[in-house]
């Protein structure tokens, strides 16, 4: 197939524009969170009296019974339970240090069926968790987000990525790499 050389050039070009734009999307879709990146509490969170954590899940707040484990999401601890209600003022935190480890979730006890009684644990899924140690002068008493999901340890099971992070957390927290 012969192709003139007018046309070469222009589909040379599109070409090139297409994979720049690949490339720049690619580069853009997980940006790195690390320490020493910004996390920006954009709205008043409030942790209830007698807790010292709440979930985020889709920009929303939550409770543990409420948010779906085996989706993306987060959870703000402070260092104690309150007696009253705390509330974490907009503000900004440094991430000081990023760990990640696996949990094994138990499953419920189960009944089996069988002649006698019989209670039975089995691992159902691992839980892949990211902590993100903060750091604020002005609101010591905030310790650390964690953001986790459920996955099946015999599949393909990986750590939430930067962007399911960012998405989990909503317009609620921000985070600006550095």
């Amino acid at each position: 197939m012969f192709i003139n050389n007018k046309y070469r050039s222009k589909i040379l070009l599109n070409i090139q524009l297409l994979l720049l734009l690949v490339s720049s999307n690619i580069a853009n879709a997980d940006a790195v969170i690390k320490p020493g990146s910004i996390l920006i509490v954009n709205e008043p969170i409030r942790v209830a009296a007698g807790s010292a954590w709440i979930y985020i899940q889709n920009g929303k707040t939550g409770t543990f019974n409420n948010i779906d484990q085996y989706y993306a999401n987060c959870r703000i601890e402070i260092k104690r339970p309150a007696n009253k209600t705390h509330i974490i003022q907009p503000g900004k935190f440094i991430i000081s240090r990023i760990v990640n480890t696996i949990e094994s979730v138990l499953a419920k006890p189960i009944a089996v069926a069988s002649l006698g009684f019989n209670m039975s644990f089995s691992v159902t899924a691992d839980d892949y968790i990211t902590i993100f140690y903060l750091k604020s002068s002005k609101q010591p008493d905030v310790e650390l987000m964690s953001c986790q999901h459920w996955e099946d340890p015999t599949v393909f099971a990986e750590f939430l990525t930067s962007k399911q992070i960012i998405d989990t957390l909503g317009e609620l927290i921000t985070i600006k790499s550095q």
